[in-house]
């Protein structure tokens, strides 16, 4: 077929091997669930005829709607990346409201514009903060040499919790 250099042709040959070789260290996650590249895929011009008809572009990547269902035609699409790691089973989720949100859509849809997507993870994952919250609290600018951390009660505010941290670690 001489496409072994082409994307969809890399692409395909991904997924038989994290499907069918147990040396592959993706393996566990994929055949060792028991995921497998199905019998009408086996043959990669198959595949990319499927590939072709069904949305198949560069910049895509492909998508297993039942993240437990085997690769064929009734289970896959062509997705952004950015879909297809908010699709992942390993997301870090926050419920807030009567919905549910990966950590990108939340930070996407909550956090004010200057927060940092580091910053937000940070003060929810590591400083504990309920997630609107983290998302909302603007920055605290404070001058390193004007502040005596020592002075600090840090269990007082949030703000001040992750702003003496963020100064400590400096």
């Amino acid at each position: 077929h001489g496409q072994s250099k082409e994307r969809l042709y890399k692409i395909w040959v991904g997924i038989k091997v994290r499907c069918h070789n147990t040396a592959c260290k993706a393996y566990p996650k994929y055949g060792g669930r028991g995921i497998i590249l199905c019998s009408e895929w086996q043959e990669y011009l198959t595949f990319m005829q499927w590939a072709f008809t069904h949305g198949y572009e560069d910049h895509l990547t492909i998508e297993r709607n039942d993240v437990n269902g085997n690769y064929c035609p009734e289970n896959c699409t062509w997705e952004t990346m950015k879909i297809q790691q908010n699709n992942r089973t390993n997301n870090f989720i926050i419920n807030y409201g009567d919905a549910e949100y990966t950590f990108t859509q939340f930070y996407e849809s909550f956090a004010l514009p200057e927060l940092r997507y580091k910053t937000v993870y940070d003060r929810i994952r590591k400083g504990g903060w309920l997630p609107i919250v983290a998302a909302t609290t603007p920055l605290l600018r404070v001058k390193k040499e004007k502040m005596e951390l020592s002075a600090l009660d840090r269990s007082e505010s949030p703000v001040l919790n992750y702003a003496s941290q963020s100064l400590l670690e400096q």
